[in-house]
């Protein structure tokens, strides 16, 4: 009985072994997880400041281009041939000439610069969705590994509660061992008495039947 419950024990602190180091792993693995997460995150927060800025921007170039739409329509009948005849003298006529041109110059560069707003507001929003999808990866990840960590350690519990019965089981056996052990001497001083006192009668009969 004493060596079956060895046996147990043997494999239950193998298994034990098995557990800590399955647990250390997962433990190690779940601080890399947890500061992976935590730099995402700090990743997420920034992207989302900048898609905030970006979208201010936009919003800033939209109003700009729409005040100079609303001056162009204002203005739209005014044509090269009124600033000619509006033209007071040759440099004037030079200098209103370059005015519309930049005028029609500088609405082609707000819509291009709202295009450009407009592209970079994708962007940020692309990049910022790609982070949202890598902080709930990495969340789920991590959920796994704590739920892995706590079933690990329900199952070294359970083991360790088999290893302590199986001890007792052991300390009880080897009293049992140790009581029948003492029965036996107890016994064994009782018929060695027994024999003593009966080659002693057996003695003294021999030497009276002599005499």
């Amino acid at each position: 009985q004493i060596a079956t419950i060895d046996k147990r024990l043997t494999q239950i602190e193998s298994e034990l072994a098995k557990l800590a180091g399955r647990i250390q792993t997962v433990e190690a693995k779940l601080k890399v997880t947890q500061a992976r997460l935590a730099e995402l995150r700090e990743e997420l927060r920034i992207k989302r400041l900048e898609l905030a800025v970006a979208e201010a921007k936009l919003q800033a170039e939209e109003a700009n281009l729409h005040t100079r739409m609303v001056l162009a329509y204002k203005t739209s009948d005014l044509s090269y041939v009124d600033v000619v005849l509006a033209s007071t003298s040759f440099d004037d006529l030079v200098t209103r000439t370059s005015m519309v041109g930049s005028l029609i110059d500088s609405n082609n560069d707000l819509v291009g610069a709202l295009e450009e707003a407009r592209d970079v507001v994708e962007r940020e929003r692309e990049a910022l969705a790609e982070k949202e999808r890598a902080v709930n990866e990495t969340a789920m990840e991590l959920q796994e590994k704590e739920d892995e960590l706590l079933a690990l350690r329900a199952s070294q519990r359970k083991q360790k509660e088999q290893a302590l019965v199986a001890r007792k089981d052991k300390s009880r056996a080897m009293a049992a061992v140790r009581n029948d052990l003492a029965l036996y001497r107890r016994q064994e001083e009782q018929l060695l008495a027994e024999s003593r006192r009966l080659s002693g009668f057996i003695s003294g009969w021999g030497g009276g039947g002599g005499g």
